[in-house]
């Protein structure tokens, strides 16, 4: 029904700089919410817990590329000119 209570969970993210009200984010949706009308339970704090991460790092994935050097351009080439005495 249009009358009746909604509500959604969200985290406090702060407030917008162009409107009036505060910015939730909404965590089953992953969406920035703006609103006005919003009630705050300060008992609960959904980011309190950090999960220990694994003792092995993963390692970060590079994708190889190759240069050339051969065929470097003469202009990145550095060139030293001898000044002449005064």
């Amino acid at each position: 029904h249009k009358l009746e209570p909604r509500s959604t969970p969200c985290v406090f993210l702060g407030y917008p700089t162009n409107h009036r009200g505060y910015r939730c984010l909404e965590l089953s949706t992953r969406k920035i919410i703006l609103s006005r009308h919003v009630r705050f339970d300060e008992s609960q704090f959904p980011f309190s817990y950090i999960p220990k991460q694994s003792s092995t790092p993963k390692p970060p994935e590079f994708l190889p590329l190759p240069i050339p050097r051969d065929k470097a351009p003469e202009a990145l080439v550095p060139t030293v000119v001898a000044a002449a005495p005064p």
